[in-house]
């Protein structure tokens, strides 16, 4: 086996080869946000007036894919390439942060090793090793998608910017052989899988769980803490200058790009997690095109909101809950459905009625509803609410079952929605 580790810096920068890029401070605690729908989906067993519940950390898995072009021009230029360093990203665990990069040297590590290409995984903070057991899953993600050359190494990160990984992972021969297919148009794309294996354990109590139901009470509760304010500031300064803190993705919106992190994408939203657990384009381009359905404005409002983990109340529209829902926010989502309740009005209450149903938003729905019905002989009035409800004959129904059971009838009768004309319109017909 070609195992291998390296200790003390772990660099083995030789002239000429490039310093490692820098990365933010080392954060050590997670917003208390981003624990609360976590709190809130757990229930006492048993009827009592205080509680607690133990979590123990399940295995964090996080998949890093490096493509590099022109790979065989890179192995003959020989000494003058004998170090490559991927950019740095960061896998978040429960309590904290750690960051890693991966490290190559495209012609072997030592003379031995020539006709070889070595690999390692390194440990690349700055200020305390990340004291994990890891285990790393080298691949070649060849011209058809497909992981080959599969190496694993499992070792305890515990000493500062160590390395571990494969003197010799793949021959030159076999990487260069045109019957082998494992560049890809030339390009060499690298797969890792690290998995960290975890055992700590955190307590999560809920004694005043009717706070808990309020999520803006509970921003303003934790907004002025001074622990949750300093990490709420590192977090958007990581965002807004998100090029000095080893951005590591593009997210192309219609009238601008936005750079930012993966490793924070992945760990808020399932939708950006499976993204980039597969070698799918935006995984190997490190670029997401949302050209055709979101601006840079409304992303901002997204980003700021996983980062940081809050968003103030003007922001929460309706647009914002269908982002939320789309890329599966669901604290998002729930803390929009929570403002927009307190803010629907005659204006407002058709198009939130059609939303909330088209999201699956019950709550917001069902307040939607309750005030279209409380309001009836206003809106009746009018015909627009018709004419936003034309297409959508079954909430139509919906709507004018819910009015037909709130109004007192001489004899029993029943709504029935058709169309006429094309146009879908409901009447009332005497049952017998």
């Amino acid at each position: 086996m070609d195992e291998y580790g390296e200790g003390e810096d772990g660099d083995d920068l030789r002239p000429g080869s490039p310093p490692p890029p820098p990365i933010y401070p080392l954060l050590n605690r997670f917003d208390v946000q981003m624990l609360s729908a976590e709190r809130r989906n757990i229930k006492p067993p048993v009827e009592c007036d205080s509680w607690c519940h133990t979590v123990v950390s399940e295995d964090k898995v996080f998949n890093y894919v490096w493509t590099i072009e022109n790979f065989e021009k890179i192995v003959t230029l020989g000494e003058n390439s004998k170090t490559m360093y991927s950019e740095q990203f960061v896998i978040p665990l429960r309590r904290r942060f750690t960051v890693w990069r991966l490290k190559i040297y495209p012609n072997g590590r030592t003379k031995e090793d020539e006709g070889y290409v070595t690999i390692f995984l390194k440990d690349s903070c700055r200020k305390e090793p990340a004291n994990v057991r890891a285990i790393a899953e080298f691949s070649i993600v060849d011209g058809d998608g497909n992981r080959s050359c599969i190496k694993t190494v499992d070792k305890e990160f515990k000493v500062l910017h160590h390395s571990f990984g494969f003197n010799r992972f793949v021959k030159h021969t076999d990487l260069f052989s045109p019957a082998s297919q494992l560049l890809t148009n030339g390009s060499l794309i690298l797969s890792c899988k690290i998995t960290i294996k975890q055992a700590d354990t955190m307590n999560e109590t809920n004694q005043f769980a009717e706070y808990l139901e309020d999520r803006e009470t509970l921003t303003a509760a934790v907004s002025g803490a001074g622990e949750t304010s300093k990490f709420r500031h590192d977090m958007m300064e990581m965002l807004t200058n998100a090029k000095e803190h080893a951005a590591d993705v593009v997210i192309a919106c219609s009238d601008g790009e936005i750079p930012c992190h993966t490793s924070i994408l992945t760990a808020r939203s399932p939708y950006f997690k499976a993204m980039f657990s597969m070698p799918m384009k935006e995984s190997l381009n490190r670029r997401i095109d949302l050209t055709k359905e979101m601006d840079t404005k409304t992303m901002m409002t997204l980003l700021r909101f996983v980062y940081g983990g809050s968003i103030k109340p003007q922001k929460m529209t309706l647009s914002i809950l269908e982002a939320a829902d789309k890329y599966n926010l669901l604290d998002l989502k729930s803390a929009c459905s929570l403002h927009l309740k307190k803010s629907i009005n005659l204006e407002n209450c058709i198009q939130m009625l059609i939303t909330a149903d088209r999201h699956s938003v019950k709550d917001l729905k069902g307040a939607a509803k309750e005030f279209i019905l409380e309001n009836s002989s206003v809106l009746h009035q009018s015909d627009a609410w018709r004419d936003s409800l034309g297409q959508n004959t079954s909430l139509l129904s919906e709507l004018l079952q819910g009015l037909a059971a709130s109004t007192p009838q001489a004899g029993r009768s029943e709504i029935v929605v058709g169309e006429e004309n094309g146009t879908p319109v409901a009447k009332r017909k005497r049952k017998h």
